[in-house]
């Protein structure tokens, strides 16, 4: 992730957030997104739910909710082994 110091707080000026998403193989996908002066809070819980929903697409529903648990702990990790082995070798489990 590059940031740029330089430009307006996107968000907070309300200017537009420009996003560039780069593949390994050199593929770039950009967008523009609208900003807005109002934010966007989420509990935890709703960020739990959004996440699992999408990582069950890769990830059986029991590894997603371990995951998040684990992430949402991750403060108090002394070994990240377990989290790892859930999203990098899913099939596995």
């Amino acid at each position: 992730m590059i940031s740029h110091p330089e430009w307006e707080m996107p968000g907070l000026s309300g200017a537009p957030i420009p996003l560039t998403v780069m593949l390994k193989d050199g593929t770039e996908f950009k967008v523009t997104w609208p900003s807005s002066d109002t934010p966007c809070f989420f509990s935890d819980q709703e960020v739990v739910d959004r996440y699992v929903d999408h990582a069950c697409t890769v990830l059986s529903s029991k590894q997603a909710e371990q995951s998040a648990k684990i992430v949402l702990a991750l403060d108090e990790a002394k070994d990240i082994a377990e989290l790892m082995n859930i999203i990098t070798f899913p099939e596995k489990h």
